[in-house]
This record gives C-alpha cells, sequence and structure tokens, in this order.
C-alpha cells in the first residue's frame, strides 16, 4: 500500500491562495469593471478620485465630482455639459473631477446608492457643500456652482506651495537641488492646470526648471 502523504495545513492554504491568483490573472479572469472601458477626461474635468484629491489638496478647492459611466445613456449630454462655457466659466472656484463609477464604485458609495446622487461636491475638509440626482440637467449643475459660490466665505485658499510659487517662483529650486526633479515637474503641472497656461508665474517657474 502506498504512503499517504500529508501536506501541512499552511503550505496547503498557500497553494491554493496560489492557484487562485494565477486564475484571475489569467486573460479573461478580471472582473467585469476591468474589462469595461473606462472614461477619458473631458474638458477641464480630469478622471479619478485619488488623482481629484491631489488636484484639491493643490488647488485648495472645493472637488466637483461628477459620477458617470462609458454605458451611460446620458454621457455625450453629461460630456457637452461638462464642456460649456457656462459650467467652465464657474470651474475657477472648483477641482473638476470625473468619476468613473464602474471603476471605483466605492466612492460616495452611500450618497450615489441612497439619494441617487451623480454630483457630489465636497469641500477640502470633507464637508457635503451640495449635489445633483440622476437626470440633472446643464442648467441645474450651473445654478448648484453658482448656489456655493455665493454661500462660500471666499475665495479658495491655496495650498502653501501653489502660493508660495505663485509669489516666488524661484522656490522651486529647493527641490531641483535635493535631487526631486519628478516632484518639481509635478507642482510644474498642477501650477499650470489652475494658473493657466499664460501665467506669468507659470512662465517664471517654467524658466527655473530650463536653468
Amino acid at each position: 500500500m502506498a504512503k499517504r502523504v500529508r501536506v501541512p495545513v499552511g503550505v496547503l492554504c498557500l497553494l491554493v491562495l496560489l492557484a487562485a491568483y494565477f486564475m484571475l490573472s489569467k486573460p479573461g479572469g478580471t472582473e467585469e469593471a476591468d474589462k469595461a472601458p473606462s472614461l477619458t477626461d473631458v474638458g477641464k474635468f480630469r478622471v479619478g478620485s485619488h488623482l481629484g484629491d491631489e488636484r484639491a489638496g493643490f488647488s485648495g478647492r472645493p472637488k466637483l465630482q461628477v459620477f458617470t459611466t462609458t454605458a451611460d445613456p446620458e454621457l455625450a449630454v453629461i460630456a457637452a455639459c461638462l464642456q460649456s462655457a457656462e459650467v467652465e466659466s464657474e470651474l475657477h472656484f472648483f477641482t473638476p473631477i470625473l468619476v468613473d463609477g464602474a471603476q471605483e464604485p466605492e466612492v460616495e458609495k452611500l450618497l450615489r446608492q441612497r439619494d441617487n446622487l451623480r454630483v457630489i461636491v465636497r469641500a477640502l475638509h470633507g464637508g457635503f457643500l451640495g449635489g445633483l440626482p440622476a437626470g440633472f440637467t446643464c442648467a441645474d449643475l450651473v445654478h448648484l456652482l453658482k448656489l456655493i459660490q455665493a454661500h462660500s466665505n471666499g475665495p479658495p485658499e491655496k495650498s502653501p506651495i501653489y502660493a508660495l510659487l505663485v509669489a516666488e517662483p524661484e522656490a522651486i529650486d529647493g527641490y531641483l537641488d535635493a535631487g526631486e526633479k519628478d516632484r518639481a515637474l509635478r507642482f510644474v503641472e498642477l501650477l499650470r492646470e489652475f494658473e493657466g497656461e499664460d501665467s506669468p508665474a507659470v512662465a517664471a517657474v517654467e524658466a527655473r526648471l530650463e536653468r
């Protein structure tokens, strides 16, 4: 009679986990959300909640989050609205963020499921500033943005590095001298986004990078 080979429980568990990992790693083994096409940037709205957090932290502006998916039948209408002159004229006060609900289902899950909100505006400290349900019109969005600004305590406060670079472009030298060129370049990208391509501050900082 052949000997029965006993495999330690720990080793057996490890083998099961490895098998599951390779099954999920094979083509066709990913979740449906990974298979679905992702949203792309629309006008000044950049896709991704984590990128949105970074941009909001730099700009100091409230997060204007718009939730949709590539399967949304209203996507074309929403995209046209987000790029309209009426909406873009209000974005100086906000950080425009586009969130793919299929790729990031956990972001604002409660308000999206319970209240069916598709636009959620939050202050940097997390406070809820306003929202709109599915089926909102462009006029609804413009009204909401104007209302939030009218009830604010003043213009958004720039992050320390943002304010410093605008006032003293040479402040970027500290990062370059410390060998943090990638970080310096990222700050310049963010400065360009929120100050605009034609900003004297952007031109001055970019000149420091070319020294």
